[in-house]
């Protein structure tokens, strides 16, 4: 906000501060979503970035704050017009925005011709409602704005946080899983899961430490203690020096991944093992956490690595890696690296 106000010259900027310097204060807390939508929009809002402390909202506005409403596609345009009339009340002013995916986008004129007259009730794409807010939202088909890549999870954040009084969405594929349901039960007016098989997974994000939010609780928990392992970090700062050594800068802090490093060929993911890691069984499991923290981070991994502290156990194992779980494996011994695709695990150029 500060760079925004004043002149881009040397020197402004610095001169502002005060005689003990600069201090950075994080803003948590907020007022103008309703706490029920942020409180719905958290696993969401965590997925996209596991190391930013997830803000709260202070004010409340009860039962009707969130309504879900599964229906089937051929009706889509038509409910959620008849939603936005709905919230659209005689003498009442409120702002109201039919948000929709940009697949839609052809369906905008009908519907800003089938919204009440007047400039309080909007149809746009969750791409152009950035930097706005409205009194009602009804977002249609969330799932469709979460499927585009890249940054689609943050494009439905933003639709989703647009609302200072009521959210709305109308659905007719399955809400996605980051999304937590409030209630089961229509008649309550709050939000309403659809019945698709994926909803079991919403509804345990109900219970304390539940959802998406406790499963990142867990895996935080889980390298935290791997951290303080000595041959594991060893073989984590082996790697990592490996690759600033290429010319790439890995990422090394997330609290779910070991190492992720972006390299011009798609991002890599490295899931490194520590002692007795070198096993056909370690590395199965591992598979698995590679997968949780691709889920955690909230975007796939083009090439993913296990990194193990020795060579494999069952000289059979790296094929089955790579035949059965599409995963690589590479290793240090007596300070040189082996493994499958060692040139683009350690980002060394093609020759």
């Amino acid at each position: 906000m500060l760079r925004a106000q004043v002149p881009d010259q040397p020197g402004d900027v610095p001169s502002l501060a005060g005689g003990d310097g600069w201090h950075l204060e994080e803003l948590t807390v907020g007022y103008r979503v309703p706490r029920e939508v942020m409180e719905f929009a958290e696993g969401l809002g965590r997925s996209i970035s596991p190391r930013t402390p997830f803000p709260r909202s202070i004010r409340p506005v009860g039962p009707d704050a969130i309504t879900m409403v599964p229906v089937e596609p051929a009706t889509l345009r038509e409910v959620a017009v008849a939603r936005a009339r709905a919230l659209a009340s005689p003498g009442d002013d409120r702002s109201i925005a039919v948000i929709v995916p940009n697949v839609l986008r052809d369906d905008l004129p009908a519907l800003r011709a089938a919204l009440p007259a007047g400039e309080r009730a909007v149809a746009i794409t969750a791409a152009e409602s950035k930097g706005l807010e409205f009194d009602h939202v009804v977002l249609v088909e969330p799932a469709e704005i979460a499927s585009l890549a890249p940054g689609g999870n943050g494009l439905l954040y933003v639709a989703i946080t647009r609302c200072t009084r009521s959210l709305t969405i109308v659905h007719a594929e399955p809400v996605p899983r980051v999304l937590r349901p409030a209630t089961d039960d229509p008649e309550e007016g709050e939000a309403v899961t659809d019945h698709s098989p994926a909803s079991s997974a919403e509804a345990d994000a109900k219970e304390p430490g539940g959802g998406f939010v406790g499963f990142i609780a867990d895996l935080e928990s889980a390298v935290c203690e791997e951290r303080r392992n000595t041959v594991h970090e060893g073989l984590r700062y082996a790697l990592i020096s490996e690759l600033y050594g290429a010319g790439l800068i890995p990422t090394v802090d997330s609290p779910t991944a070991d190492v992720i490093c972006d390299a011009p060929d798609g991002r890599i993911l490295y899931e490194v093992l520590g002692e007795g890691g070198h096993t056909y069984r370690r590395m199965r499991d591992a598979v698995l956490r590679v997968l949780e923290v691709q889920h955690a981070e909230g975007e796939p991994a083009k090439h993913c690595f296990l990194v193990l502290p020795q060579a494999p156990a069952e000289p059979w194992a790296v094929d089955v890696l790579a035949e059965a779980f599409g995963m690589s494996a590479i290793w240090r011994v007596d300070g040189r690296w082996s493994g499958h695709n060692i040139g683009v695990a350690l980002g060394r150029p093609r020759g």
